[in-house]
């Protein structure tokens, strides 16, 4: 579907402590948000970075579609927003 996927992740592998279910419902979730954007532009990439500091994980999903408009960031978080 023209979708490049890059996984950038921590070596060794960090074990994290969270609700295996919710958690792969919300990655799940944002990968399936990022290729609905991208395979409209016929091209693009998702990119998925795992950041191991201070007993801290950080994971970030990045790709090539639009920026959300700055006036729904505060709506993102509401459940069943769209």
């Amino acid at each position: 579907n023209g979708l490049s996927l890059e996984c950038q992740l921590p070596s060794p592998p960090v074990p994290i402590s969270c609700q295996s279910v919710a958690i792969s419902q919300v990655f799940l979730n944002l990968i399936n948000n990022a290729f609905d954007v991208i395979k409209e532009q016929g091209e693009g990439w998702l990119q998925i970075t795992c950041k191991y500091e201070a007993q801290m994980a950080e994971i970030t999903f990045t790709n090539s579609g639009p920026v959300i408009d700055p006036s729904l960031h505060a709506k993102i978080f509401e459940p069943f927003f769209t």
